[in-house]
């Protein structure tokens, strides 16, 4: 008896363990991964893959079959591994990548997840001439305020690349350009660095809007051109959406979603709603610099009575708070109907209510599953043989 209830115990215990997961490993060596080009060199690199007995080793490479994998022995345990690059002779400046994955072949225990761990090579391709890529960035701003923004300049070159400028133009709806020029820089070989401006935007109504930058002494074709939107705000919102229809004889769950038109965050923000009789005003929430958000008020419409449906006109003022006082940022004109007053209904039909139900209960038949049934029942048989043998 006493080894039965101990079976018992333990048969509980075991189900009570969840199925442990024998998931591998993968560590890469550290090594330098970003290397400069050199015409005609070959580049080798030795890597250690572990952490498994089984492990793939995959290359992708920008340069095709120039990128060639050394693995003495494709899919098994803890090994050295040698890969070799030979780039062509006549490549553009820039980036090229090699990835290298490593996948984990098979697993142990109930459950299998195959872990894998990939890291690249990267080769930089200078050009012996001056040449220097740039990027464009603009602040947004409000209203009658000025902008800022800088150039990143990067130099794809070997040497030195001096007097580089840039001019920076947004056009008016006049069609007048607003002009800023940055000071000349000189951006050393490899190196990046930043040119920052400030940009009038007088005239330039609320809105977006597009700047672009004529750049000057970049090397290999003098000039290149880039742009960059940004946005002018206004202290206004939009109303985006309401709700359409309300219930007389009740009170409402009236919700309304506003679009800031302003680059900086509004932190009390409310709106004050007044249809068919009734003012309510909304929380207070904070609002992202040109971002939207959800407001809810509930309006008391227990006094109206309709016939049918009614339309009733109404608005919506957004307020935010300004130290101690509100100060109105817009106000919208709304058109809601009223509906008449409806009692709770169902889908349901008389015939279906006197229908006795049927369910269909579905067990997951899983290893898990299968387990606890294993074990179920062998504690049943055990209860049984207990029973029995005390009479």
């Amino acid at each position: 008896m006493t080894r039965r209830l101990a079976f018992i115990v333990l048969l509980c215990v075991f189900c009570s363990v969840p199925v442990v997961t024998a998931t591998a490993s993968i560590r890469m060596s550290e090594e330098d991964r970003t290397q400069v080009y050199i015409p005609g060199k070959v580049y080798e690199f030795n890597w250690l893959v572990t952490g498994s007995d089984h492990l793939t080793v995959e290359l992708r490479s920008a340069f095709d079959d120039r990128a060639v994998l050394y693995d003495p022995d494709p899919g098994g345990g803890p090994r050295q591994i040698r890969f070799t690059i030979s780039p062509p002779d006549d490549l553009e400046p820039g980036i090229y990548s090699t990835r290298i994955i490593v996948t984990e072949g098979s697993t142990e225990g109930f459950v299998g997840a195959r872990a894998k761990v990939q890291t690249s090579v990267k080769l930089i391709v200078l050009s012996p001439k001056p040449l220097v890529k740039a990027g464009l960035n603009v602040r947004d701003t409000a209203e009658g305020e000025a902008t800022r923004g800088e150039l990143e300049l990067r130099s794809w070159s070997e040497v030195p690349t001096a007097n580089v400028y840039a001019d920076i133009v947004v056009r008016n709806p006049n069609g007048e350009d607003i002009t800023a020029t940055t000071t000349p820089v000189t951006v050393a070989a490899g190196a990046t660095t930043t040119a920052p401006f400030t940009l009038s935007t007088e005239d330039l109504p609320p809105g977006w809007h597009t700047a672009s930058a004529v750049l000057h002494n970049t090397g290999e074709g003098g000039t290149e051109t880039t742009s960059k939107e940004f946005r002018i705000g206004s202290l206004t919102m939009n109303l985006i959406s309401y709700t359409q229809r309300l219930s007389a004889g009740s009170i409402n769950r009236f919700t309304f979603t506003i679009g800031s038109n302003w680059n900086q965050q509004l932190e009390d923000v409310s709106g004050i709603v007044e249809l068919a009789g009734a003012s309510e005003r909304t929380a207070s929430i904070k609002i992202k610099p040109f971002g939207e958000a959800k407001l809810t008020a509930y309006l008391d419409l227990s006094d109206v009575a309709v016939n049918g449906s009614e339309d009733y006109n109404g608005t919506i003022k957004v307020i935010a708070r300004d130290g101690y006082e509100d100060r109105d940022i817009s106000t919208f004109n709304i058109k809601v109907s009223v509906m008449e007053e409806q009692l709770p209904t169902t889908d349901i039909s008389p015939e279906e209510l006197q229908e006795p139900k049927t369910y269909n209960i579905v067990i997951p038949l899983n290893l898990m599953t299968i387990l606890y049934l294993i074990a179920l029942l062998l504690i049943i048989i055990n209860v049984v043989l207990l029973l029995r043998k005390r009479r």
